[in-house]
């Protein structure tokens, strides 16, 4: 919904409520400004707004490691980006040429962080932080692949309050 709309339904929301008129003020509700759930007409089906591209020296390799450690689905493509599905999230992977190599750091929820550790490790990667909990709720680590990239892995303990 666009900003206009949304202020306007807070406008009327709030002249009803000084009018009193508590029967319309239980029905009408002001939706969310962010529906998430929401496709947008200007990305790919399954894309969200944001994408992660990782620009690399041996991008194919980049790609086995992803199968290996998250489980990602994808293939490898020499002529454009592989687009690699880690959970709910795509990640771009490209191979270094036009562009220089690039890496990133990302946060990944997982199911398990302690056994995503151990197949990053095995893998290849090199431990920066071991698993620990945070004051935030999640059950941490933190590797970095041979790329440069470094892969905050979590995995939702607790919720807060």
């Amino acid at each position: 919904m666009d900003q206009l709309k949304q202020r306007s339904l807070e406008k009327l929301h709030e002249l009803l409520k000084t009018l009193g008129d508590t029967e319309t003020d239980c029905i009408l509700r002001v939706p969310a400004m962010a529906d998430t759930n929401h496709h947008s007409p200007f990305t790919p089906e399954g894309w969200h707004s944001v994408t992660p591209r990782i620009v690399a020296q041996g991008a194919e390799q980049l790609v086995e490691f992803l199968k290996q450690v998250f489980g990602a689905t994808g293939e490898y493509r020499p002529d454009r980006p592989a687009e690699m599905k880690i959970g709910d999230s795509i990640v771009m992977i490209t191979d270094a040429g036009l562009r220089d190599p690039m890496p990133a750091f990302l946060y990944v929820y997982v199911e398990s962080t302690d056994k995503t550790y151990r197949q990053a490790l095995q893998a290849g990667a090199i431990s920066l932080e071991e698993p620990s909990e945070t004051p935030y709720g999640d059950h941490r680590c933190m590797v970095k692949d041979k790329w440069g990239n470094t892969w905050q892995i979590a995995t939702r303990i607790r919720r807060l309050s």
